[in-house]
């Protein structure tokens, strides 16, 4: 008999853990992003570089 008792109890432990896990895992994949529509994208690209990035011309280091 104490060996049934153990086997429940053995047996409820895991089935717990499994179930917190599989909410776990659940909550997780529900708090994804979705991805944005297609309506909100432009044709620039957002990394683009504007006029005034550039680096100016380091002197002398084309007369060589």
């Amino acid at each position: 008999m104490d060996f049934m008792k153990r086997f429940l109890y053995r047996r409820g432990v895991n089935v717990l853990l499994s179930g917190l896990v599989m909410l776990a895992l659940l909550g997780f994949l529900a708090g994804c992003k979705t991805p944005p529509n297609a309506d909100d994208e432009s044709d620039i690209p957002w990394n683009a570089p504007q006029p005034w990035e550039g680096s100016p011309m380091i002197p002398g280091l084309n007369e060589r």
